[in-house]
């Protein structure tokens, strides 16, 4: 494929990612409204039953104002820290949906590895090797990979992909999707580039295999990375509010 083609090829993706994000904010919202209102209802029902059972009684003649001053605190740690986890969970299911089903994760990747190629080519390392930088291209030493992958990653995160047509939220959502992304494609591809380099039994890396195989096994590893992360935040955000739940009877319970 042509630069041409491969250029006309990542604008259409780019532009339906685009699209397909624009019509997924509003999902993204009603999850954090979903889960802010579940959490919302745990606040209440813990208050109520925490009241009920006494635990939130003092020997203080201001008890009854301590007992509801706590309710707030119950409702807005429910609803804030699960309506945080709700707009995560909001942000995974259009990731994965962008980023799985219309192919956004193969063509970043394949993105990301062109311009590695280019600046590689670029450089004054490979300019002075044979075959104008090829064949230092496949026997590519592990430090100079990582180091080109890098600065090829940075370069397309600064970039407006997926964002250029948009405004206002939307746009902030593409730009959540694209970095949430993007994240995961550099830590998948410095992962497989390590793991070349030592098939290799600690020589080179050969760029030629790492832009056969990856950007087709970039879809599954990065589809894992992205389910681990939703049930990683909602764990830590239900923790969380469970935590700031047990802090006033636990208070109440010292003053007795």
């Amino acid at each position: 494929m042509s630069e041409a083609d491969r250029n006309a090829k990542w604008k259409a993706v780019a532009k339906e990612a685009a699209k397909v994000i624009a019509v997924a904010a509003w999902k993204i919202i009603t999850r954090m409204l979903a889960w802010g209102s579940a959490g919302l209802a745990a606040g209440v029902i813990v208050f109520v039953a925490l009241l009920l059972s006494g635990l939130l009684d003092t020997p203080s003649p201001y008890s009854s104002y301590v007992r509801w001053a706590v309710l707030p605190v119950y409702l807005i740690a429910g609803a804030g820290l699960l309506g945080y986890a709700g707009f995560w969970r909001g942000i995974g299911r259009t990731i994965l949906h962008v980023g799985l089903e219309r192919g956004m994760v193969a063509t970043i990747v394949e993105r990301i590895l062109d311009s590695m190629v280019k600046t590689l080519r670029g450089s004054e390392r490979a300019a002075a090797t044979l075959d104008k930088g090829d064949a230092f291209l496949r026997n590519l030493p592990l430090q100079t990979a990582e180091d080109a992958l890098k600065g090829a990653i940075h370069t397309y995160v600064s970039s407006d992909d997926m964002e250029e047509d948009l405004t206002g939220f939307r746009r902030r959502i593409a730009r959540s999707v694209k970095r949430a992304l993007t994240r995961r494609v550099e830590k998948y591809l410095l992962s497989f580039v390590r793991a070349q380099a030592s098939e290799s039994g600690g020589g080179g890396v050969s760029m030629d295999k790492v832009l056969a195989l990856a950007p087709g096994k970039a879809q599954e590893a990065v589809g894992e990375m992205i389910q681990g992360f939703m049930s990683k935040q909602l764990l830590i955000m239900s923790a969380l509010a469970l935590v700031v739940f047990a802090v006033p009877p636990s208070v109440m319970a010292l003053l007795r």
